[in-house]
């Protein structure tokens, strides 16, 4: 270990803030399950469920006794939708489903220098419809609309051993989400293909997970914590462009446009509007987008093959 030490303050000790060698293993586990019935040609069923696990386990070689590293950090995830389609001809399709989130974490809090196990749960109904007409053979519309959560991910609740403070109290995200949307698709001399899609994101949050400085730790560093602010809301544009040629060829490219607000006028424990009141999320991304592009070669080896 390097140790400094100030020459103008030879009293003062020198050395690392902290010195650690923590090395951890995030075990996760998810299963999936779908099960689909159609009652004949207009009515149709779906009920689908999505489990996930989490365990963070590690120990500091410095330290392997540190009481703070062998302490639980546990999730526990389900999602399960039951979902209605009514197909009411080749033109005109609707769906309506409900959703339950559930989730369960444990971790621990430090009281008087004492550590006691926390157990937390979490458990939303939400809910949905989404249509989608041909107006012509070639031009589809699209709208929906959803009661949604977003349940705090593991490096969230429990951090991430670098940059971010665990937040184990946080409550997911709920928000009522419209999506307006037009896909178009056209071919040219037989061989080229184009997919054109836009829509249009409405998006109001309550208790928007997002980071913020927490200030400096006991290492000396300055770390980000996550939390719930009250309101958000979301104005966007996405849209994506496809070209196939044959079936040999194929590429898109995609561009998103969100512009994040801050909705909450009053903060709590004030009296007064809020100085960035309408001010855009800070250190959030607004305009994006990503590209891609494959080649398909069949038969390669042996009949039926695609690589």
């Amino acid at each position: 270990q390097w140790q400094y030490k100030d020459p103008n303050n030879p009293e003062t000790p020198g050395g690392e803030s902290s010195r650690m060698d923590y090395r951890y293993k995030n075990n996760n586990g998810i299963g999936n399950f779908n099960l689909s019935y159609q009652l004949n040609d207009h009515h149709s069923f779906v009920l689908s469920n999505v489990i996930t696990s989490f365990n963070r386990t590690g120990v500091n070689k410095f330290d392997p006794d540190n009481e703070a590293d062998k302490q639980p950090k546990k999730t526990l995830k389900n999602i399960v939708g039951l979902g209605y389609k009514y197909d009411y001809n080749e033109r005109w399709s609707t769906s309506v489903f409900v959703k339950n989130y559930h989730q369960s974490s444990k971790t621990s809090i430090l009281a008087e220098g004492e550590y006691y196990h926390k157990n937390g749960s979490v458990d939303q109904w939400g809910y949905g419809l989404a249509s989608t007409y041909f107006i012509l053979p070639a031009l589809q519309a699209k709208v929906s609309y959803e009661k949604a959560y977003r349940l705090p991910n593991n490096d969230e609740l429990f951090g991430d051993v670098i940059n971010l403070t665990g937040s184990p109290d946080l409550r997911p995200e709920s928000s009522d989400n419209i999506n307006v949307g037009l896909n178009y698709s056209f071919t040219l001399k037989q061989d080229h293909h184009f997919v054109l899609d836009g829509n249009f994101i409405f998006r109001n949050a309550k208790d928007y997970i997002r980071n913020q400085l927490q200030g400096v730790s006991f290492t000396g560093r300055t770390l980000m914590v996550p939390v719930n602010t009250r309101d958000v809301t979301n104005r966007g544009i996405d849209a994506d462009v496809r070209y196939t040629f044959r079936d040999f060829f194929t590429a898109g490219v995609n561009i998103t446009y969100q512009n994040l607000r801050n909705n909450t006028r009053i903060e709590p424990g004030t009296t007064v509007q809020s100085p960035v009141y309408r001010d855009r999320i800070p250190n959030m991304p607004y305009l994006f987008g990503n590209a891609n592009a494959s080649f398909t070669v069949r038969n390669v080896g042996w009949k039926d093959t695609r690589l």
